[in-house]
C-alpha cells in the first residue's frame, strides 16, 4: 500500500508538471514576453503560482523547441516552492508553425525536485488556499467546463513525455510517515488521450525504516475522460525490495488494472508475482469505490517449494528430519469485505501432505479483531523438528535442567503479544503427531482479549485416552500469571515418561488430575511460585530398571545369612525374581505443588509378591526425587517372626542419573528388625525346650506361660478336688 501510495505521487506531480508544460506551449509565442502571462494563466486554471527565473529560449538541438531552466510551483501559503524544476524542454513539430499551430513532438523534465508534505492537521502543502471563485470577476478569464476541458485534452497528441534525475519527498505529520522516490526515468509516448499509450517506469523509493524499492517496468496507459475510464494493461515490472532480507529480494510483476468511476469500481489482476520459484495470482474487484468500498477477489499460489524462497529472504532453516519438508507450500483464499472488515473464506493451505482450511477474519480492521475458525486434516510436526540423532531412537533428547533466560533472551511467555491479542477462533486438527506421540480429534479454542488468553476448552485423544481441561494467561500485570486445569485419562505414558529421560522408565495407564496457578515468566519462576494439586492413577504400571522386591530380598539374605540358624529354610520364603522390573497395581496418589518440588505425603500401591507404602517429594527444577519406600513381602508372612514387616527403602537420585544407583536398602534397619525377630525366636525356642521338660507342648514364652499356667490351675483344681473328696468322707462316717 505505501508503495502504491509513492507511485500515486509520482503520478500526480507527473501529470501536473505536463500540464503546465502544455499550458506553457498554448499560450506563449514569445517566450520571455509573456511570463507574467504564463503565470497568470496558471494560477487562474489551477491556483499555483508557477515561477520562470530562468530565460525562455528556443532550442534547435536536437529538436526544433522552447527550453526554459530554474522553473518551480508554489501556492499562496508563502511556504516556498513545493516543486523546483532544473529545466524544462518542449519540442514542437515546425510545419504546424507556419500555419501558426503549435503541435509538441516533445516534452522533457529534467531535475525535478518535489517537496510535498502533510501538515499535523492534515493539509498538504500543495493545496491551493487562493483558489479563484465559483463565479469569475467580469475582468477575469472564465473557466472552461469539464466538457470542454476534456475536447481539448482530446486533441492532445504528444509523441514523448520525458522525466528523469528527478526527486520527490513526501512526509505526512499527521499520520507518520516519510517516503523519498528517486526517478531516473518516466518516459510516456504516443500520448493521446483514449488511446493506449506506452509508460516506462525507472525508479527507486525510499520508506525510511530501512524498507526501500527498486523498480523498472513498462505497461500500456488508456485514458478515457468521457467515460472515467483508466486502464493499466500488459503491466511488467522488475523489483527489488530491499529492508526485508540481508539482500534486495527480486521479484517479477505482471498485471492489469482498471479504474471506472462511473460504475463506481476499481479491478485488480495480478497475473503473476514471482518471487525465487514461488509465484502468486490474485483478482480483487472493489465497487462502491469512491463511498463504501466493497471488496472481493481470490489469492492463489500453487504448492510450490517454498525453501527458495526462504533463502532469498535470508531465512536460515534449521535441519528437519524429512528432507522434503516445505517442499510443498501454497494458499488458495477467497476474500470479500471493506476497509473496516475483511473475511478470508473458503480458505485453503497446503503444507506438504497437510491441508488446513476454514475461514479467518478480521471482524474489525482498527481494533486488530481476529476471528477464526480452522479445520488441519493432518500433520507430522516431527518432520520439521531436527532430525534424530545416531542411537536416538525417539529423536527425543533429555532435557536439560530448567533455567530463567539470560538477559536479552525471549520471554517465555510473550505478554506484549498477548497484551495486544484480540483474537477468538477455533481449531480442529484430525490428525497430529509430535516427538513420535500420534494424537487424534484435538479442539482448541483460544480466546484472547484485554491482556488476557484463554485456551478453553482443550481436547485430545492420545495413547489409547484423552486430555480435557482449560489453560489462561493473565499478562495484564508486570509478571504474568499461569492457571492450568487438566484432566488426563487412561493414557499410555511410556512416551511420556520418555520425554522426562532418554530411559525407559515406566509405562502402564495413567490418569492424572491436575489443579495449578503459577506465576512467572521463566520455567523455574513458574515452578517456584506454582501452587496447586495433584492427582494420580497408575494401572497395570511398571518400574523399569528397578526391582524393589530384589532390593529386599538380596538385603535380607545377606543379614539373614549370619541368623540362619534362626531361619534354616529362609531361601525358600525369600526367592529372587529374574526380571529387572517392579510391576506396580492400583497406585493412587494425592499430592500437593508447592515452592517448585511435588510433594505425596502418602501413597501405596501392590507389587507382585507384596505392596508398598511410600512418602516424599519431587524437585521440579532440578528434576531429582527423594522417597521413602516400606515393601510389605507376602512370601515373608510365612516366617512367623516376620509376619507383616515392612522393610525400609531409600530410593534418592535424579533422572539423568542411572536408575539401578537410585534405591537402596536401609540395612541398619533391617538388622535391627531382624536381631528383633531373632531373640524373639531364641525365647521362644528356650521356653519350648523348657516345656519339654516340664511336660508341657509350647511353641513360645507366651503358650509356655498359658500351658504352664493352665497347668498349675490343672494342678490346683485336683488338689482341691482330692481335698474335697476326703473332706466328702470324712463328714459321712461323722
Amino acid at each position: 500500500m505505501r508503495i502504491a501510495k509513492i507511485i500515486g505521487i509520482l503520478v500526480a506531480v507527473v501529470v501536473s508538471l505536463v500540464l503546465i508544460g502544455v499550458g506553457v506551449l498554448l499560450f506563449v509565442v514569445d517566450p520571455n514576453d509573456y511570463k507574467s502571462q504564463i503565470s497568470d494563466l496558471v494560477y487562474d486554471a489551477s491556483g499555483y503560482h508557477l515561477t520562470l527565473s530562468g530565460d525562455l529560449s528556443w532550442s534547435f538541438f536536437p529538436v526544433l523547441g522552447f527550453e526554459s531552466e530554474a522553473v518551480s510551483l508554489s501556492t499562496d501559503s508563502n511556504q516556498g516552492a513545493f516543486v523546483e524544476l532544473q529545466s524544462i524542454s518542449v519540442g514542437v513539430q515546425l510545419i504546424p508553425l507556419f500555419s501558426k499551430q503549435l503541435k509538441v513532438d516533445s516534452l522533457n523534465l529534467a531535475g525535478l525536485n518535489a517537496d510535498l508534505q502533510v501538515d499535523e492537521q492534515g493539509v498538504p502543502n500543495w493545496q491551493p488556499i487562493g483558489a479563484t471563485s465559483e463565479v469569475p470577476a467580469a475582468d477575469e478569464p472564465e473557466k472552461k467546463s469539464s466538457d470542454e476541458t476534456n475536447a481539448v485534452l482530446a486533441e492532445l497528441e504528444i509523441p514523448l513525455i520525458q522525466l528523469s534525475n528527478s526527486t520527490i519527498r513526501y512526509s505526512d505529520l499527521q499520520a507518520g510517515g516519510r517516503y523519498v522516490i528517486e526517478v531516473e526515468l518516466l518516459q510516456l509516448e504516443n500520448v493521446r488521450l483514449n488511446q493506449p499509450f506506452a509508460v516506462t517506469l525507472k525508479a527507486s523509493a525510499d520508506a525510511g525504516d530501512g524498507l526501500a524499492v527498486t523498480l523498472d517496468g513498462k505497461t500500456q496507459v488508456t485514458l478515457d475522460l468521457d467515460q472515467s475510464r483508466y486502464q493499466l494493461s500488459a503491466i511488467e515490472m522488475a523489483l527489488a525490495v530491499a529492508g526485508i532480507a540481508d539482500k534486495p529480494l527480486p521479484l517479477q510483476l505482471q498485471a492489469e488494472a482498471v479504474a471506472d468511476l462511473k460504475a463506481d469500481s476499481l479491478q485488480l489482476s495480478v497475473l503473476q508475482l514471482k518471487v525465487a520459484d514461488y509465484a502468486a495470482r490474485l483478482e480483487l474487484q472493489v465497487s462502491q469505490l469512491q463511498n463504501d468500498p466493497a471488496i472481493n477477489g481470490r489469492l492463489q499460489m500453487a504448492p510450490s517449494d517454498l525453501r527458495p524462497l526462504l533463502v532469498q529472504l535470508g531465512i536460515e532453516l534449521p535441519e528437519m528430519a524429512s528432507a522434503t519438508a516445505l517442499s510443498k507450500v501454497g494458499v488458495d483464499a477467497t476474500l470479500k469485505g471493506s476497509p473496516r472488515a475483511i473475511t478470508v473464506q473458503p480458505f485453503t493451505v497446503t503444507l506438504d501432505e497437510s491441508k488446513l482450511t476454514g475461514l479467518v477474519a478480521l471482524d474489525d480492521i482498527e481494533h486488530q479483531a481476529l476471528r477464526f475458525d480452522l479445520l488441519l486434516d493432518q500433520i507430522d510436526l516431527d518432520h520439521y523438528l531436527p532430525p534424530a540423532q545416531e542411537g536416538d531412537a525417539a529423536a527425543v533428547p533429555a532435557p536439560a535442567k530448567s533455567s530463567a533466560p539470560a538477559a536479552g533472551e525471549a520471554e517465555l511467555i510473550p505478554v506484549e503479544l498477548i497484551r495486544s491479542l484480540n483474537l477468538d477462533g477455533r481449531l480442529n486438527i484430525t490428525q497430529l503427531q509430535i516427538q513420535n506421540i500420534p494424537m487424534q480429534n484435538v479442539l482448541v479454542k483460544v480466546n484472547a482479549k484485554s491482556g488476557v488468553l484463554k485456551v478453553s476448552p482443550i481436547s485430545v485423544e492420545t495413547l489409547g485416552g484423552k486430555i480435557t481441561g482449560n489453560v489462561s494467561v493473565d499478562a495484564k500485570n508486570a509478571t504474568p500469571v499461569l492457571d492450568t486445569d487438566l484432566n488426563i485419562d487412561g493414557i499410555e505414558i511410556a512416551s511420556v515418561a520418555k520425554q522426562l529421560s532418554d530411559l525407559d522408565l515406566l509405562s502402564g495407564r495413567a490418569s492424572f488430575k491436575l489443579d495449578t496457578k503459577a506465576k512467572g515468566n521463566d520455567v523455574d519462576a513458574l515452578l517456584r511460585d506454582a501452587v496447586g494439586k495433584l492427582k494420580l492413577q497408575l494401572d497395570n504400571g511398571v518400574i523399569h530398571g528397578i526391582n524393589l522386591n530384589n532390593i529386599v530380598v538380596d538385603a535380607l539374605r545377606d543379614q539373614i545369612s549370619d541368623l540362619k540358624s534362626f531361619y534354616p529354610d529362609y531361601e525358600k520364603y525369600l526367592p529372587r525374581e529374574l526380571k529387572q522390573d517392579t510391576d506396580i497395581n492400583a497406585f493412587l496418589a494425592n499430592a500437593t505443588i508447592e515452592k517448585g518440588k511435588l510433594i505425596m505425603p502418602q501413597f501405596n500401591f501392590a507389587i507382585d509378591n507384596g505392596a508398598i507404602d511410600a512418602s516424599g517429594n519431587f524437585d521440579l527444577i532440578e528434576q531429582g526425587f527423594d522417597y521413602q519406600l516400606g515393601v510389605f513381602l507376602s512370601a515373608m508372612d510365612q516366617v512367623k517372626y516376620l509376619k507383616g514387616t515392612k522393610w525400609p527403602v531409600s530410593c534418592k537420585g535424579t533422572l539423568d542419573s542411572a536408575p539401578a544407583d537410585w534405591c537402596r536398602p536401609d540395612t541398619k534397619a533391617i538388622k535391627k528388625v531382624l536381631g528383633s525377630a531373632a531373640k524373639s525366636a531364641f525365647k521362644d525356642n528356650s521356653a519350648k525346650e523348657l516345656g519339654d521338660k516340664l511336660g508341657v507342648d509350647a511353641e513360645s514364652q507366651d503358650q509356655l506361660k498359658a500351658e504352664l499356667k493352665a497347668k498349675a490351675k490343672e494342678e490346683e483344681d485336683r488338689a482341691k478336688k482330692k481335698l474335697q473328696d476326703k473332706l466328702d468322707k470324712l463328714f459321712k462316717k461323722l
